[in-house]
């Protein structure tokens, strides 16, 4: 540090200090009244703090993956669903174990990220390890918009496929009669509520968080639809937005459905349970999908049912109604008609039997 007199009797102190970016040495200065040993100690703390808050501003390359880690999430967490965020921070678990946070970011190599992949594939599963991957990868590619990396070292290091089968895809779903049959033996044995919603879901296709979410407000009784506008997050207790923008959807329904959804208003009536959402427990809390999967196991155990066959189920029906693969979409809210096309491509029994008997009426 060094000081100078100015023609008004002040002094201006200067300190020097080296740019991390262009490597050249650049001053910085305070004026004070006085030139004594006060003041010089005075300045030379104004000094360094104007020189620390120009070097804060400085893109610093010397960065660890915990401090890139900390960095990203600022800014990631605000901008996804809660369900998205369960899912990443559960691989960044299984990246912590192969991947310490005080490594610093510039000495991560490919052969870094290859060893990672290794560890990773000796412990998970494909779809496991493609995930962690693809979760580094979009780590790694923030630090490379920060100009913290020239690269993104995870680049083309992909998880190796496992050896194919080529066994043809199963896709499971229930005909007709099973469903018609099984919410019969339901309403014997008195699971009324869970009957009407697998009924619901079969008829209409939903997603069982979308049912859930479902709320008088959003049915039209009057010309039969229903919005399908948000899904219930059953870990934090909320609503939030549906899957996909395509999902977000209005749907017609038939009778039947209607009659659904008023025998739920009655027994919310009779119950005196003060909610809006239709399919609830009896304390007005929307039906937990555990509860649903643990009856449906004792209904038909070995067939290991979840809720989600009936939205599958649904989509079986119309191809074996023959409604056009696009309707079935828009109805379902599929964007991607891949999706559709698993379940719609695999024909039920009696779209078979269906085939047969129209091929038995060619002549040869």
């Amino acid at each position: 540090m060094w000081v100078e007199e100015l023609p008004n009797g002040k002094f201006k102190y200067f300190e020097r200090y080296k740019d991390p970016l262009t490597e050249k040495w650049k001053k910085v200065s305070i004026t004070l009244e006085k030139c004594s040993r006060q003041a010089e100690k005075k300045a030379q703390a104004y000094l360094q703090e104007k020189i620390d808050k120009k070097l804060s501003s400085k893109v610093d390359k010397n960065i660890t993956y915990g401090q890139l880690k900390k960095e990203y999430l600022d800014q990631w967490l605000p901008t996804v669903k809660d369900s998205t965020i369960r899912n990443n921070l559960n691989y960044d678990k299984h990246l912590q174990g192969v991947l310490s946070d005080d490594v610093y970011i510039k000495n991560i190599t490919k052969k870094t990220v290859r060893d990672i992949i290794t560890k990773l594939s000796k412990k998970n599963n494909y779809s496991i390890v493609h995930k962690c991957r693809k979760r580094l990868h979009a780590i790694l590619n923030y630090a490379v918009e920060m100009d913290y990396l020239q690269s993104n070292k995870s680049d083309n290091v992909l998880v190796p496929k496992p050896v194919e089968t080529y066994e043809k895809e199963k896709v499971s779903f229930l005909a007709q009669e099973e469903i018609v049959a099984l919410a019969n033996d339901m309403q014997e044995k008195g699971d009324e509520l869970v009957r009407d919603v697998i009924l619901f879901m079969f008829l209409t296709g939903v997603r069982y968080g979308e049912a859930a979410a479902l709320e008088f407000e959003k049915v039209d009784f009057s010309n039969n639809t229903i919005l399908v506008n948000a899904t219930y997050d059953f870990n934090t207790k909320k609503l939030t937005t549906v899957k996909t923008t395509g999902s977000n959807r209005t749907i017609s329904v038939s009778d039947n459905i209607i009659e659904i959804i008023n025998k739920q208003k009655s027994r919310h009536k009779e119950l005196g349970i003060e909610t809006e959402f239709i399919f609830t427990t009896n304390s007005g809390t929307p039906l937990m999908n555990s509860y649903i999967n643990k009856v449906l196991k004792r209904y038909m155990p070995d067939k290991k049912l979840t809720t989600h066959i009936f939205r599958h189920s649904h989509i079986s029906f119309l191809a074996e109604k023959g409604v056009p693969l696009k309707a079935i979409m828009e109805r379902v809210g599929h964007t991607d008609p891949d999706t559709t096309l698993k379940i719609y491509s695999h024909t039920t029994i009696n779209m078979q039997d269906y085939i047969d008997k129209q091929t038995e009426l060619i002549s040869i």
